[in-house]
């Protein structure tokens, strides 16, 4: 158990990253925040984001029959994404603000 913790622990942080680095390649362009026509360029990366903790699960948990290993990797994944907005509400909006990034 503690295996698949920390192994949607380390999921939850790589998808944290990710939209750190894609805030920053935004937030420091030189035209931030007058043309905002770019501002949604990166949005098709987030579609994949339940996808990232789903995968994992599903390798993590290969001892288990595909059944439960898709069940569990579903409600991971669920789980995962549930924290993914409250982090990026908080850290995240902290990290924006940090770079330069407006509201």
């Amino acid at each position: 158990m503690k295996k698949i913790v920390l192994v949607n622990i380390c999921a939850l942080v790589a998808l944290v990253a990710t939209w750190c680095v894609a805030d920053y390649l935004i937030v420091k362009e030189p035209e931030y925040p007058k043309n905002m026509k770019n501002i949604h360029r990166y949005n098709w990366a987030y579609w994949f984001a339940p996808l990232v903790p789903f995968v994992v699960n599903i390798c993590a948990l290969r001892k288990l029959t595909w059944r439960k290993r898709v069940l569990l990797g579903v409600a991971f994944s669920v789980g995962v994404s549930a924290l993914l907005v409250g982090v990026l509400l908080t850290f995240g909006m902290w990290f924006h603000f940090a770079i330069g990034g407006r509201a």
